[in-house]
């Protein structure tokens, strides 16, 4: 069974392609299609914008029989894996669409958030804590245009920077681009950091930064701009929770730079265009 789907695999009904099982993990496992990463996860897990959801005990018993490396294809809607015990098939056809689309907010609510997220700690807990280069990289990104030639520096300093399947630095500029997007500040930076990011940093956190580009986020993004706007702090303490139970540090990280982001967005809309034009 194929509980939901994000827009952005739309493609997987379209036509016909091949690729191959791209990596696998206890509860969740991605496939490469040409470069494109789809992810796979579990019905009442935190949704991905790039990928669809299985039921879960579907799932449990798929996983044991997969590795990196099997052939995957898919022709109008039909998913095929082939493993060494038979042909895995999935019917994506009647997956329910997942809204992925980011959200918009009002200044005075990217405030509001700024405020909650500093004190959850997210500079303390975030992957990035106690890297003094990574620090004035973001620093930077605080008080200035990105497209500066400080900016664009500090983008490069953050890009692929620390461990894992997605690093601290890639994170961290996920949530800075999102919360520019969600506040109408900037929709080009996330386009210029999937150009920056080919070759410099790992196929998932690339696919990721090419979504939100593309207009999609993790739905949990929508939960949480949703309770901002009705000032529901048990809805968004429980949203933060869902993020920062992704990956070791990878929810802290895109938290921090979504405040980080919040904060330059509040500060550009409350500075004239005429100082902003002569001072970045």
């Amino acid at each position: 069974m194929i509980p939901a789907r994000a827009p952005s695999v739309s493609f997987l009904r379209e036509g016909h392609a091949m690729g191959h099982v791209h990596s696998v993990f206890a509860t969740s496992f991605n496939i490469e299609f040409s470069g494109r990463i789809v992810h796979v996860g579990a019905a009442g897990e935190p949704f991905s914008c790039i990928g669809f959801t299985l039921d879960a005990g579907e799932l449990a018993r798929l996983l044991p029989r997969l590795k990196a490396g099997y052939v995957a294809a898919v022709q109008e809607g039909i998913l095929r894996i082939y493993t060494l015990d038979g042909v895995v098939e999935l019917d994506l056809n009647a997956a329910a669409v997942v809204d992925c689309a980011c959200p918009q907010i009002e200044v005075e609510d990217a405030n509001w958030i700024f405020i909650q997220l500093s004190g959850q700690g997210v500079a303390e807990k975030s992957g990035l804590a106690g890297d003094a280069t990574a620090t004035a990289a973001v620093t930077v990104l605080a008080c200035a245009d990105w497209r500066g030639e400080e900016g664009t520096r500090a983008l490069d300093t953050l890009i692929g920077r620390g461990p894992g399947l997605t690093p601290s630095g890639d994170d961290f500029l996920l949530g800075y681009a999102l919360a520019l997007k969600a506040c109408g500040s900037d929709d080009d930076l996330a386009a210029h950091i999937v150009r920056a990011s080919r070759g410099r940093t790992t196929d998932v956190s690339l696919a990721y930064i090419e979504a939100l580009a593309a207009g999609w986020v993790n739905p949990v993004w929508i939960d949480l701009t949703q309770a901002v706007r009705e000032r529901r702090l048990v809805d968004f303490d429980r949203c933060v929770q869902v993020m920062v139970g992704i990956g070791h540090t990878s929810g802290w990280d895109a938290l921090f730079g979504c405040a980080v982001g919040f904060r330059r967005a509040r500060a550009r809309a409350f500075v004239p265009a005429s100082t902003l034009a002569s001072s970045e």
